[in-house]
C-alpha cells in the first residue's frame, strides 16, 4: 500500500501543470452545481469546509467565492502550490494518515472532488472516516457515477488508481460510514455529487 501511494503522490506531483490547464473549466462546472445545489447544503455565512485532496483548488474555490472559509488538504506538493497560487489556503496531508490534524466537528463541510475513487476500499474507508470525525453534518463529494465513460476509463487506467472497482461500489460503499446518502445527478451521467450524512 505503501509503494503505491508513493508512486501516487509522485505521479500527481508530475501532472499537476497537466491538471492546472482545466482549473477554468472545472471551476465553472462546481459553480454551476453549486448553483443548483447549495441550498441542501444548510452553510451559514463564513462556514468553515475542508477540501479533502484539494488538489489545484478549483472545488474548494468554489466554495470561497461564496463567502465560505475554505481550507485545501492534499499530499501531492506541486498540486498545492497550484491551489495557493489560485488564492486557496492550503495544508500539506497525507490522506491516508488515521488522524487528520483538526479537532473533531470542527468544519461545516467537508468536501472532496474525484479524489476517492484513486483509492482502494480499506484506504476509502480510512477517508471516510477522518471526513465524518471533522464535519458537523455532511460530506460532499463530486465523484464518478456508476456509468461508465471510455476517456474516463482510459485515462484512469494510466493513474492505476481504484476507478473500476469504485464504480461498481458506489454508492454503497458509502454506508459503511455514513447514515445516509443523497445522490445530486449532474449534466455529465459519468459523475455525481454524493450528499452524505453523519446522522
Amino acid at each position: 500500500m505503501k509503494l503505491r501511494y508513493l508512486f501516487h503522490k509522485k505521479l500527481f506531483d508530475l501532472i499537476a501543470p497537466f491538471y492546472q490547464l482545466f482549473f477554468h473549466s472545472q471551476l465553472r462546472t462546481y459553480r454551476k452545481y453549486l448553483k443548483l445545489y447549495k441550498h441542501k447544503l444548510g452553510l451559514s455565512p463564513g462556514a468553515k469546509i475542508l477540501d479533502l485532496g484539494c488538489g489545484t483548488g478549483a472545488f474548494g474555490l468554489a466554495f470561497q467565492e461564496l463567502g465560505f472559509e475554505v481550507i485545501g488538504i492534499d499530499s501531492s506538493h506541486r498540486m498545492l502550490q497550484k491551489a495557493n497560487n489560485n488564492y486557496l489556503s492550503v495544508i500539506n496531508v497525507d490522506l491516508l494518515t488515521p488522524y487528520f490534524p483538526f479537532e473533531s466537528n470542527s468544519f461545516d463541510l467537508v468536501i472532496g472532488a474525484n479524489v476517492i475513487h484513486g483509492f482502494q476500499l480499506k484506504e476509502r474507508e480510512i477517508i471516510y472516516q477522518e471526513a465524518a470525525r471533522l464535519t458537523k453534518k455532511y460530506v460532499l463529494f463530486h465523484d464518478y457515477s456508476n456509468k461508465r465513460n471510455i476517456f474516463v476509463s482510459i485515462i484512469e487506467w494510466i493513474e492505476h488508481g481504484d476507478y473500476f472497482n469504485f464504480i461498481r461500489q458506489v454508492p454503497e460503499d458509502f454506508y459503511k460510514i455514513f447514515k445516509n446518502v443523497v445522490i445530486l445527478p449532474n449534466s455529465e451521467s459519468y459523475s455525481a455529487w454524493y450528499l452524505c450524512s453523519i446522522s
